[in-house]
């Protein structure tokens, strides 16, 4: 039944997403933060919603309609000179294969806070992601929170469920 209600209101969502594509950025800041689909069961456990908003965000006829302009401003360039510092030392990396998983997960979230930068502009917008941040991380602070007190505080509390397959499994060199 998760799955279901979770997959209905990304559907509900996705044309706002088309109309306003900074609403994008809202909701994939949910799912990045929260992961609200490792809280459900069967097919949304491992569906790319993420994915789906971002090419809906990215399709947005919104974003042709709109007055859209790349932030300039000393920490945009100086991020942009980091995303190439990462690159370069990727190639160079003792273990390739393993940075380059790395390297594919850093360049996806400077990329949507590149796509942030030039699409959040209002004070409403930056206020309304502000607000997604908050709840999303909240929720993990409320639900931690009350599990503590009603099991005495005698578990540990962790953040989200993580997939398997984000988890790097690739042992260092015996040198290191």
């Amino acid at each position: 039944m998760r799955d279901i209600a979770l997959a209905g209101v990304i559907l509900i969502l996705i044309p706002f997403i088309l109309r306003q594509p900074w609403i994008g950025i809202l909701v994939g800041a949910w799912i990045s933060l929260m992961s609200p689909h490792r809280y459900t069961f069967g097919f949304a456990y491992d569906f790319p919603f993420a994915f789906i908003v971002a090419r809906r965000d990215r399709r947005g006829r919104g974003l042709r309609q709109a007055k859209v302009e790349f932030p300039r401003h000393t920490l945009v360039y100086m991020m942009l000179v980091l995303m190439v510092w990462f690159t370069v030392t990727t190639l160079f990396a003792i273990e390739p294969e393993a940075a380059m998983a790395q390297w594919e997960k850093v360049m996806k979230v400077f990329v949507l806070i590149l796509l942030a930068g030039v699409l959040i502009r209002t004070r409403e917008q930056i206020n309304a992601l502000l607000w997604v941040l908050v709840l999303s991380v909240g929720m993990f602070g409320v639900k931690g929170g009350v599990f503590t007190i009603l099991t005495g505080g005698v578990h540990k509390v962790y953040g989200p469920p993580v997939a398997a397959s984000s988890r790097t499994t690739t042992p260092l060199p015996s040198r290191w």
